[in-house]
């Protein structure tokens, strides 16, 4: 105990890790020895080293190894091993136990070829438990990880370690299940890699689907105890050690050699559980086929039924019809006898009656006359009525075209009438003219009232146009008071002005204070002892720490809490810092350069620190670098009035990020050159997405040098913005080399055929493109379609997006090519473009044999009759179709 406290901490860290690792040979190895031993129930072995100290239980392992390997071997048809020498079942002297372990021993290494360094029979008969736990480690290594290299030599991808060929094991079992298996030291941490494999063993042992990997503690005692109890696998891992990355790496592998070890010991019931859960998706399939054609079975029977009984009820119609048809032809019938009868009896007293009916006739004649007359009397006095009441409406439009001409207002005496807007930009901005114009109107509309009252000759119509005019007076009176009462426009928007740079102001006061508190709190995180070149080129050790946006160094650590020991201070507010190699023969090769701007030059222009590592010079770097640019952009927000946003914050801290996502955020030029100056630390980075973000050609040109060093970006979306054609030819002009870009979003901007044209380059090189948009922009396919469309026939992309753009029936036909025979796109979206009848129709006779197309969008275009009728012939000939929009066509 008392040698314990005089150890400094790390070494007492490390001799408790040794110990910790001991326990986990002693368990992971017995477990393996006895998972042979139980198959031939001899007792196991409990105890290490003492139960191998008379050989003869490790006799009995070597013989079961052997015994299973020669039945494979001879089965393959290989040289097996030579049998296993006889041996003491019971010894009872000293002499026979070391005999006993010194012919394991033997055979362990010239048969079994078994590398052992230091260990001899007495060390196994007298319990040495660091050689016995390494003759196992050993042994373990060759027969058991050894057999899994020497299969992977075989087919030509083993690697020189066991441990390499194991983890390539780990990354191939666990395949499909959306695991990273690259390193013994982070990818098991969370218990998942682990949980694959055991549903690889058997589905029924974990449901690796219904698993909550959000609960790492959750999953890794679950994989530890379903390992456990249904693979014979003993916890060797602590929870806690996992979860907080503190794990042995040593002990990591062999946990996870023992799963190899169950999967090889146990080859004919996985295959058997795997079978099974082939024939349970089979036969889920099978009745999931089943229930679709019973349903659409019953779906058949019933459009027949409603079919047969509207025959029935067509049939039923059509008989009630002929019945209601002969009823008519009866009546007809019986009419035309009526008709004939009268026709005679009118012949037979037509004489005796004539003079009556010429009477009748002169009689009914006058009173039409006189009607006649009285109805052109009644006639004029309407269309004198009408067209006093038509000048009457004409004298009312032409006032209220008047006043709206006048003011850009419709007088409504009844209702409010919005005269704020307009008003005032009649009299461009002066309250005084704004206040008289309508005190004029006022008098104008009164006078051309009351003479429109004086003409009206209807009392009621003269009681209207007086309440008429009074209203209106009344109500233009109150809005002439009102608007002598408010503010200028000048105030007004200097008062708008105000509200929102005091908004702006208040935005950085909140970041400044958060600066502060981050500096309270990094006041112990960076912090360390440096070589500085504060004299020509001699190195001197000084005590540097970073304070916020402060880099200050001391002669010594115990001077950092007096001021007044300060030996210099960088304001990084006013420099520049820079990664510097310096020669291999000098102690310090890894350095950052401080250039100070003219402010900051008090005693120097430049200072140089060097660091022992390049991962401790990096760290430092990326932390200057991002306090640098993190005040680049407060000061670009001050000076041009804009509201930081926190997201740039983040930005510019984050030591790793694979994905740059903003919306909504202004990226005028300024804030472009500190986001590329923030990204040239991040290679890495995937996914850029900069959506509605005001980026116009000027930003683009700037980005675009930038994105020219990200080699392996995957996701571009520029959506939204102002981009034309002159910032697509600098996006394609910097990525001409990029050859793993999967997804290029570039609609809602300005782009036209000849950014068309710049891209074509782009598409040719990034052959992994599967999702490209265009649509809401200019392009009209005039020029450069041709090879656009070539472009697009070596992509395997699902979606054609080119809906809401200019394109015609030339454009169309060259797109025709393009979905003829194309094997990926299963939506074509070509809405609201200019596509009339002839592009309709080269689309549709194309389309004719192909069966990957499901969905074709030409609505808000101009396809007329003839379009209609090439689309009806093709639904006739392609049934793979599902859909075909036509709305809103213009023709």
């Amino acid at each position: 105990m008392s040698n314990d406290q005089n150890l400094s901490p790390a070494e007492l860290e490390r001799r408790l890790r040794e110990k910790k690792w001991e326990q986990v040979q002693i368990k992971g190895l017995a477990a393996w020895l006895n998972s042979y031993l139980n198959k031939a129930s001899i007792p196991p072995i409990t105890k290490l080293p003492d139960d191998l100290n008379d050989g003869v239980k490790l006799f009995h392992f070597i013989d079961l190894f052997v015994k299973e390997q020669n039945e494979k071997l001879e089965l393959a048809g290989q040289k097996t091993w030579d049998p296993v020498p006889r041996w003491i079942e019971n010894p009872k002297s000293r002499i026979q136990k070391i005999e006993n372990a010194a012919k394991a021993l033997r055979y362990i290494t010239d048969t079994l070829n078994v590398k052992l360094v230091g260990i001899g029979a007495e060390d196994i008969v007298d319990g040495n438990l660091m050689l016995v736990l390494g003759l196992l480690w050993s042994s373990f290594r060759v027969l058991s990880l050894g057999r899994l290299s020497a299969q992977d030599k075989e087919s030509g991808s083993g690697g020189s370690k066991p441990e390499d060929d194991l983890l390539k094991w780990m990354s191939s079992m666990t395949g499909g299940y959306g695991v990273d298996v690259t390193n013994w030291k982070q990818s098991f941490n969370d218990g998942r890699a682990w949980a694959a494999l055991i549903d690889r063993f058997d589905p029924e042992y974990i449901d690796y689907q219904a698993l909550d990997t959000s609960d790492k503690e959750a999953t890794l005692n679950l994989v530890f105890e379903v390992a456990e109890k249904k693979l014979g696998i003993p916890r060797l891992l602590e929870t806690t050690d996992m979860l907080e990355g503190n794990a042995d790496e040593r002990s990591v592998i062999l946990y996870s050699s023992l799963f190899h070890h169950a999967w090889t010991t146990n080859e004919a019931r996985i295959k058997l559980a795997n079978e099974k859960r082939g024939l349970g998706t089979k036969m889920i399939d099978i009745k999931s086929k089943l229930a679709l054609e019973e349903e659409e079975r019953q779906k058949a029977q019933a459009e027949r039924d409603a079919l047969r009984d509207a025959s029935e009820k067509k049939e039923k119609e059509l008989g009630e019809e002929e019945a209601r048809i002969k009823e008519l032809r009866d009546a007809v019938a019986a009419l035309d006898s009526e008709k004939d009868q009268l026709k005679k009896v009118l012949e037979a007293g037509m004489l005796s009656h004539d003079n009556q009916v010429k009477e009748q006739v002169q009689s009914l004649s006058k009173q039409n006359t006189n009607l006649k007359d009285q109805l052109d009397k009644e006639t004029a006095s309407i269309e004198s009525l009408t067209k006093q009441n038509v000048d009457l409406l004409n004298e009312n439009l032409e006032l209220a075209q008047h006043v709206k001409k006048t003011f850009g207002v419709r007088p409504n005496p009844f209702g409010k009438i919005d005269a704020s807007t307009d008003l005032w930009g009649t009299c461009h901005g002066n309250m005084s003219s704004l206040s008289g114009a309508l005190r004029e109107h006022v008098n104008a509309m009164h006078l051309m009232l009351k003479d429109m009252q004086d003409k009206a000759s209807d009392p009621t119509e003269q009681a209207s146009l007086n309440a008429d005019r009074v209203a209106v007076v009344n109500y233009m009176e109150k809005v002439c008071d009102d608007v002598a009462d408010k503010k200028t426009g000048a105030q007004i928007t200097e008062s708008m002005g105000k509200q929102l740079s005091k908004k702006n102001n208040t935005m950085l006061e909140i970041l400044k204070v958060q600066d502060a508190m981050n500096e309270i709190r990094e006041h112990s995180k960076m912090h360390a002892y440096l070589a500085a070149q504060l004299e020509g080129k001699r190195w001197k050790k000084k005590w540097f720490v970073l304070r916020g946006f402060m880099l200050c160094y001391f002669n010594k650590k115990e001077d950092q809490d007096d001021s007044s020991l300060l030996e210099g201070e960088i304001s990084l507010s006013t420099t520049t810092a820079s990664a510097l190699e310096l020669p291999s023969e000098t102690k310090t090769q890894w350095a950052i350069k401080f250039s100070m701007s003219e402010d900051e030059r008090s005693s120097r222009s430049e200072l140089v620190v060097g660091m022992k590592t390049k991962e401790e010079r990096d760290e430092w770097l990326f932390a200057i670098r991002g306090k640098i640019l993190y005040m680049q952009y407060l000061e670009v927000c001050n000076r041009n009035n804009f509201r930081p946003d926190l997201r740039f914050a983040s930005i510019f801290s984050n030591r790793v990020f694979s994905a740059v996502q903003l919306e909504k955020v202004q990226l005028a030029a300024p804030v472009v050159e500190v986001l590329c100056g923030a990204l040239e630390d991040h290679g890495e980075t995937k996914t850029i997405s900069l959506v509605s973000c005001e980026l116009d050609d000027e930003g683009i040109a700037i980005f675009a040098k930038q994105l020219e060093l990200l080699s392996g970006l995957e996701t571009l979306d520029l959506s939204r913005n102002r981009i034309s054609s002159r910032g697509v030819k600098s996006l394609a002009s910097a990525m001409k080399k990029h050859k793993d870009l999967e997804s290029l979003n570039l609609s809602h901007n300005k782009i036209d055929d000849e950014g068309l044209a710049a891209l074509n380059g782009l598409l040719t090189k990034n052959k992994d493109l599967s999702s490209l948009d265009l649509s809401h922009n200019c392009i009209t396919g005039l020029k450069h379609m041709d090879d656009f469309v070539a472009a697009l026939s070596a992509l395997t992309i699902p979606s054609l997006l080119l809906q809401h753009n200019e394109l015609g029936d030339e454009a169309a036909s060259s797109l025709a090519g393009l979905l003829s025979a194309h094997p990926s796109i299963t939506v074509a979206k070509l809405g609201k473009n200019q596509i009339g009848d002839a592009g309709t129709k080269h689309l549709c006779e194309a389309l004719h044999h192909n069966r990957t197309l499901k969905k074709l969008d030409l609505s808000n275009n101009k396809v007329g009759k003839n379009g209609a009728t090439a689309v009806k012939a093709l639904l006739l000939a392609n049934r793979s179709l599902e859909a075909i929009h036509l709305a809103e066509n213009t023709h």
